[in-house]
């Protein structure tokens, strides 16, 4: 758990469902994740604003058929670390069963 902690502006449900969505995408609208995660444009933007301050994601501005989008990406840093976390979490899950059986 003290791993986890390294991770501070992770340990949050919101940022944390965040940067699982983009990692499991590749890349959202911020439209798709406000929706995706159920939070409004200005609870997202705030949850974005901490993520992009640790250099954990991007936005990233296309213009699309549809007009401009903004799309959310994870960095470099951001994608090391959900790594990290998916494997925290096995291998707590991991441990968890062997204390149970």
């Amino acid at each position: 758990m003290k791993k986890l902690l390294e991770y501070r502006e992770v340990v949050n449900p919101y940022r944390l469902a965040i940067l699982v969505a983009v990692y499991i995408s590749g890349k959202l609208t911020f439209t798709d994740l406000s929706k995706l995660v159920n939070l409004s444009k200005a609870n997202l933007d705030y949850h974005l604003k901490v993520l992009e301050r640790s250099n954990l994601i991007q936005r990233r501005k296309y213009i699309t058929v549809l007009g401009p989008r903004t799309f959310i990406v994870l960095t470099e840093k951001g994608r090391r670390v959900v790594k990290e976390l998916i494997k925290l979490f096995k291998d707590l899950s991991s441990s968890m069963q062997y204390c149970e059986g």
